[in-house]
């Protein structure tokens, strides 16, 4: 048996679902298959799922299936469920024809037939909740994945569709707690842990990843398809050293697959190796010129080293391959936001909104670019709806912070500013512009103790010398007053203005975080 056949021959051919080069509907016809083979070659054994249709023979439409013929398959089960309209079988099969020709509307239709006629098919809540995820609906996709989870305890699957349900959904606490009920169960379960770990990389949660990767690692070294992922673990942890411990690891034997230039691309790109860097997401990208990921980040990286022409090039293919990925015109938005075409930024990122109306970075430089462009009011509704997803985002908070400073709104500035703070103590940027409030508001011994501390954390913030030369001045300390405004003068030859400051700020932050 290998690594991944998990618990038996149902468990490994479920666990099939979790390679990411499977699409929802092959991933349902495996499933399904697996099931009614077992049923129909066992009659007397049939899962409790899958009842035998006393009228009516499936085998015809699952050989259909089989052979991915999936219009004759749909036929055929149609045929079987008017035949006997109180087959859950038949209609559960229907479903999983109409998955696999994308007709979600009606295979919703048909798994909700299935379970009235049986509330207790395991595999009809599972398939049903990859159908509601799929259609980005996992508040009722939690429903039947629990549903499915308890009817098969040992599926660990459900699980982690279950906790994959719960984080789209927003809810990461009932996810961790999911997660925490159920690791004794499938502790030593190589395909779970794997899965598991995957699903938290994939909603940002690399710590809690790095757990079940390591755990996977643990039972089964050396497989690429664990360390691969774990590799990516570490680099979200900006943890060069053990990503390239990993990657060093496969290299040679593993060198042939993409993914693993796309993570050396990654560890090069932290390491500020540039060309090393393009020249491995470049080979990644030649290797599998249909993977838009790849072709994103290449952008990306473009993008931070400045040459926002190829990073728009490079982008614009990426969208062809996948239309409907929020995250590639959001980047495309970047780019025309880094070369002050806001007006093309903005409806780039009003596009990646009709994508995810939930995309918290795009709202907000949806917001900076109608700041940019004069539009206050819309400004603060979409800076406010970014705030109002993650309310405790340091950037967006200090951003918005600044919004207010350049309205006057200083009292509202300063609760934005000190939250930001609470957040994260060390960001330079808040510290500089909570002290110019302070200053602002002729609280000059506040002030000249936020400006300091943020030259402290970052020593090349031009405007932070000249608001402390200000400060510095108001305190009658003109000798220090005289060199902070001569290091300003040094960086900066051009006029303050509050408005470049905040598009300037917003620049460099997206360029610096692809």
């Amino acid at each position: 048996m290998s690594w991944s056949e998990g618990r038996g021959e149902k468990l490994k051919v479920r666990w099939v679902g979790f390679s990411p080069g499977l699409a929802l509907w092959q991933v349902v016809l495996i499933i399904s298959i697996q099931v009614c083979v077992a049923s129909v070659s066992q009659p007397s054994q049939a899962p409790a799922t899958a009842p035998q249709m006393p009228n009516a023979n499936p085998r015809m439409g699952i050989a259909l299936l089989q052979q991915k013929r999936y219009e004759e398959a749909k036929e055929e089960f149609l045929r079987l469920t008017r035949t006997n309209p109180k087959s859950a079988e038949a209609f559960y099969y229907l479903g999983v024809s109409e998955m696999n020709l994308e007709d979600l509307p009606n295979a919703k239709d048909a798994f909700l037939r299935s379970l009235q006629l049986n509330p207790h098919s395991e595999n009809a809540h599972y398939n049903l909740g990859l159908l509601l995820l799929a259609q980005k609906r996992p508040k009722e996709a939690i429903t039947h994945f629990e549903e499915a989870a308890k009817l098969g305890p040992q599926q660990p699957e459900s699980f982690v569709k279950l906790v994959q349900a719960y984080l789209d959904a927003g809810e990461k606490e009932r996810a961790l707690r999911s997660i925490q009920s159920t690791q004794g169960r499938f502790e030593d379960n190589p395909a779970f842990q794997l899965a598991l770990g995957k699903c938290l990389l994939s909603h940002n949660l690399p710590d809690e990843a790095q757990a079940s990767l390591e755990k996977a690692n643990h039972l089964v070294p050396s497989q690429p398809d664990i360390l691969l992922p774990l590799a990516d673990v570490y680099l979200h942890q900006k943890d060069t050293a053990r990503a390239s411990e990993v990657l060093a690891s496969i290299e040679g034997r593993d060198s042939h697959l993409a993914d693993y230039h796309y993570m050396r691309a990654r560890l090069f790109f932290l390491s500020e190796r540039k060309e090393d860097a393009l020249q491995e997401i470049n080979l990644a990208s030649q290797m599998e010129p249909q993977n838009p990921i790849y072709l994103l980040t290449a952008g990306r990286f473009y993008q931070k080293y400045g040459d926002q022409q190829k990073a728009l090039s490079v982008l614009e293919r990426a969208a062809q391959l996948a239309p409907d990925l929020a995250e590639i015109p959001y980047s495309i938005s970047v780019s025309y936001f880094i070369t002050d075409d806001f007006d093309q930024a903005a409806n780039f990122s009003a596009r990646a909104l009709q994508i995810d109306p939930a995309f918290d970075r795009a709202l907000f430089l949806l917001g900076i670019g109608r700041f940019a462009q004069g539009n206050f009011v819309e400004a603060e509704r979409s800076l406010t709806r970014a705030l109002t997803l993650k309310p405790r985002n340091p950037f967006h908070n200090c951003f918005f912070g600044m919004l207010l400073i350049s309205e006057n709104r200083l009292d509202e500035a300063l609760w934005y500013l000190q939250k930001t703070l609470t957040i994260d103590p060390s960001y330079p940027l808040a510290h500089y512009e909570l002290g110019r409030v302070l200053e602002r508001s002729g609280k000059y011994e506040e002030a000249r103790a936020e400006l300091e501390r943020a030259i402290e954390l970052q020593p090349d913030l031009p405007e932070a010398y000249y608001v402390l030369g200000q400060v510095y001045m108001r305190l009658g300390e003109g000798e220090k007053a005289d060199r902070a405004l001569a290091i300003f003068k040094k960086y900066r030859a051009v006029e303050y203005s509050e408005r470049r400051e905040i598009l300037k700020q917003v620049q460099k932050a997206v360029q610096d975080t692809p």
